[in-house]
Order: structure tokens, then C-alpha cells, then sequence
């Protein structure tokens, strides 16, 4: 329920800024397009001007679908909001994702056979004969899986490592510091 309402809240804001677009923009819209404009640069730095900008759409709304799915701690006080990001199937979901997303654009770009050859490199030279290392085909398959594992859990690991601050720090000074502030801080800086 609550993944569907980032979901939503993501979908509404963009048509909603998408009505509202203007050649000379205002100051909302130039907020916006300062923070697309950083992922623009950092996609085309990271991928190159024709993939970076081919990905972008994917990395923006990733990257605030999981800013507002952590952002749900700071409704606390609602009984049945928690972050999706709180539930590894949630993450895995992500991970998921970007795992298929990123071995299809390389598919896309490099070509099937060059895809595949990449997970017998380095290769055994014989002569002038180039064969396939079947001894590093298990290893990029296993590094390739960990990656997968790797960005579900570490983001897991992140939001409920937040979680778990927060419910001991407030306990350690819950009559210093009212403990509101501090679901404030966690929830939008941890």
C-alpha cells in the first residue's frame, strides 16, 4: 500500500508539473530543472552524451521514488505508513530492476555475441586461436549476481540501520531531545 502511494504521489506530480511547464521558468520549475540537469550531467559523464541521456528518465525517477519511499518515516504518527524501503522485497524489487535494465542496455550496445563473450574474458590465446576461459564464466556469473544482492541489501540495510539509530538514540535521550526532532532529522538525512 504504501509503495502505491509514492507510486502515486510521483505519478501526480509529474502531470502536474508537466501542465504547469513555461519557456521562461519560475522559480519551482527552475528547481527542477537544476536538479535534472545535475543527473543529466552526471548520467552523460558516468554513460556518455547518447546513453546518459537515454537513461536519465530511469535514474530521476528511481532516485525520487526512493527518496519519498524513505521520506514516508516522517509520517510516523500515521499507524499504517512505514517505508517501502523498509522490506527487502521491496528492495530486491529495485535491484531487480536495475539488474535486467542494465544487462539490456548492455545487450543493446555491445551486441548479444560480445555480451556473452565478455563472460569468458580474459581469453586463452593458443597460437594465433583466441578460446573462451571457461574458468571465469562462473565468476562473472557469481559477481554479477552480487551485484543484484549487493544493491538490495545495502539499501535494506541503510533504511532499517536508520530505523534501528533512531529507536536507540531516542530511548538514550528521549528527555533531552523531544523525540519528533529527531524523527525529522533521521528521516530525511539517515
Amino acid at each position: 500500500i504504501n509503495t502505491w502511494l509514492v507510486m502515486g504521489v510521483l505519478i501526480v506530480l509529474g502531470f502536474i508539473g508537466r501542465l504547469h511547464l513555461k519557456t521562461y521558468p519560475g522559480r519551482r520549475q527552475g528547481i527542477f530543472e537544476v536538479i535534472v540537469s545535475a543527473f543529466d550531467s552526471l548520467c552523460k559523464e558516468s554513460l556518455g552524451d547518447r546513453l546518459g541521456r537515454s537513461v536519465l528518465p530511469y535514474i530521476v525517477t528511481l532516485f525520487f521514488f526512493v527518496m519519498f519511499c524513505n521520506w514516508l518515516l516522517l509520517f510516523y504518527f500515521v499507524p499504517w505508513i512505514e517505508e517501502p524501503t523498509l522490506n527487502l522485497n521491496t528492495t530486491l524489487g529495485l535491484g531487480s530492476i536495475a539488474f535486467f535494465v542494465s544487462h539490456g542496455i548492455a545487450i543493446k550496445e555491445k551486441g548479444f555475441l560480445n555480451y556473452v563473450k565478455h563472460y569468458f574474458e580474459p581469453m586463452i590465446q593458443i597460437g594465433p586461436i583466441m578460446f573462451p576461459n571457461l574458468v571465469f564464466f562462473p565468476l562473472h556469473l557469481i559477481g554479477e549476481a552480487g551485484k543484484l544482492i549487493s544493491h538490495s541489501f545495502r539499501l535494506f540495510g541503510n533504511i532499517l540501520g536508520g530505523a534501528i539509530i533512531y529507536v536507540v538514540v531516542t530511548a538514550l535521550i528521549k528527555h533531552m531531545v523531544l523525540p519528533p526532532a529527531m524523527h525529522l532529522f533521521f528521516g530525511i538525512f539517515v
